[in-house]
């Protein structure tokens, strides 16, 4: 999945889930890539979060 130093992203498969953590505090191009990879995951896997 996706990992970087604010944010780690993570697919729940069991629940067909994407779950977003965020490590901490980020702005900006650091804030909108996690977001951008998610929307991407979920448009081709069909996951529901």
């Amino acid at each position: 999945m996706f990992e970087s130093e604010f944010c780690k992203v993570e697919y729940l498969q069991n629940i067909n889930a994407l779950l977003c953590t965020w490590k901490k505090y980020c702005e900006f191009k650091d804030y909108r890539e996690p977001l951008q990879y998610s929307l991407e995951f979920i448009n081709q896997n069909s996951v529901t979060t």
